[in-house]
């Protein structure tokens, strides 16, 4: 490919206003050398503020309006975005992007397909209509990638997908917003968070899948030892009246902040003095790569692709998911050693820039357009995971 040629890549979402998946999304599209790939986003539900941010960098947004139930008109939609902006690549995020898309593509004139799982479904089954759906999708598909192996086997045992077709790219972020000096008086003040109290905090999507119930549990046991303890929750969603209830009836009161949707993560991850990922399931946690690159001590689940990222008391501490007593005793004993939160924190930090950045993400995927594009190998850079699954040389 030339410098004068750039490819037509189009990348087709749900919705594109939150979660991790729109995050890792935007950075993906952020990082790619418009030299070589010019981004068209593709959002079947709904732009978001994230699809809002790309328009007002340039980027052009098309938004489908996807109906209730099986939407056929998404297919011959999507078509004529492909042949409208003469593209070359789609690159389908999630199951349903990739259900409307490769049949698109294909009607369109067999253009290449890349699928991305960022995660998975909680409580995950197995659907005898994905799996049959699946064999004729895989084979119109040039490249099957999962954010972790936990992901990876996810798509083997509930989707019918055999592991030869699968590669694994991990996440990965942009350190440098991280870590950063701030005025913690000034934010703390803004929370109403009390100068001489410890901060534990979590950043995720009030959903049930994060199980915030658990930590909402776990910290009334924490404030019974250490009563200077506040917990910060970051971040909206579904149940979010159901756990501000739930806390009233904790007792917890004030010693609990609920920020709602926040563009200042790197800001308030700042006054954490631990961070919390209480999860049911996990690909690879954005939110939990950001408290790394942000040197924070992290609690974790042991659920999903967060074993990979987390390596159990060297870059932080796992524990049993649901097991609130579990939970709250980490936290108490970290909160009473700074010093070994300091050295986690520390190791955190080391450990996200070699593994999980946004530059070996992109330059993955980069390698994985060329492939499909037949442009060059594509060997996904091992240096992102312990186990790459390798891609079936034939095709799909």
């Amino acid at each position: 490919m030339t410098e004068a040629s750039p490819r037509m890549l189009l990348m087709v979402v749900d919705d594109f206003g939150k979660g991790g998946a729109a995050s890792v999304v935007y950075s993906l599209i952020q990082g790619l050398d418009g030299k070589r790939f010019i981004p068209v986003l593709c959002c079947l539900d709904a732009v978001g503020s994230l699809g809002k941010e790309l328009q007002s960098k340039g980027y052009k947004v098309v938004l489908l309006g996807r109906q209730p139930g099986v939407d056929w008109s998404l297919i011959p939609k999507i078509g004529a975005v492909i042949r409208e902006n003469k593209v070359s690549l789609v690159h389908a995020h999630q199951h349903t992007a990739f259900f409307y898309s490769t049949l698109a593509a294909v009607k369109a004139g067999r253009t290449p397909v890349v699928f991305t799982e960022h995660g998975r479904p909680y409580p995950d089954k197995r659907r005898l209509s994905h799996v049959v759906i699946n064999q004729l999708l895989c084979r119109l598909t040039s490249r099957i990638i999962a954010v972790s192996p936990a992901v990876s086997r996810s798509l083997k045992v509930y989707e019918g997908i055999s592991e030869k077709h699968i590669a694994v790219i991990y996440n990965g972020i942009d350190p440098r917003p991280f870590g950063i000096e701030v005025d913690k008086t000034v934010i703390r003040k803004a929370l109403g968070i009390p100068s001489e109290d410890q901060v534990c905090g979590m950043v995720a999507r009030l959903g049930s899948e994060k199980d915030h119930l658990t930590l909402l549990r776990a910290i009334k046991l924490v404030r019974q030892r250490l009563p200077r303890t506040t917990l910060v929750l970051v971040g909206d969603g579904p149940q979010r009246e159901g756990l501000e209830e739930a806390s009233r009836k904790l007792g917890l009161g004030s010693k609990v902040v609920f920020t709602g949707q926040r563009r200042d993560v790197p800001e308030l991850l700042a006054i954490f003095d631990l961070a919390i990922l209480s999860s049911h399931y996990e690909g690879t946690s954005v939110t939990l790569l950001e408290a790394m690159a942000a040197g924070k001590a992290v609690v974790a689940s042991r659920v999903g692709g967060t074993p990979e990222v987390i390596e159990d008391g060297v870059t932080g501490w796992l524990c049993t998911p649901r097991a609130e007593e579990e939970l709250a005793e980490k936290m108490i004993q970290l909160l009473r050693d700074p010093q070994l939160r300091h050295q986690l924190g520390g190791a955190a930090r080391r450990r996200m820039k070699e593994r999980f950045t946004q530059a070996q993400m992109v330059t993955s995927y980069e390698r994985v357009y060329n492939q499909a594009l037949g442009l060059g190998s594509c060997c996904v850079n091992r240096k992102l995971t312990d186990s790459v699954f390798p891609f079936n040389k034939g095709g799909l």
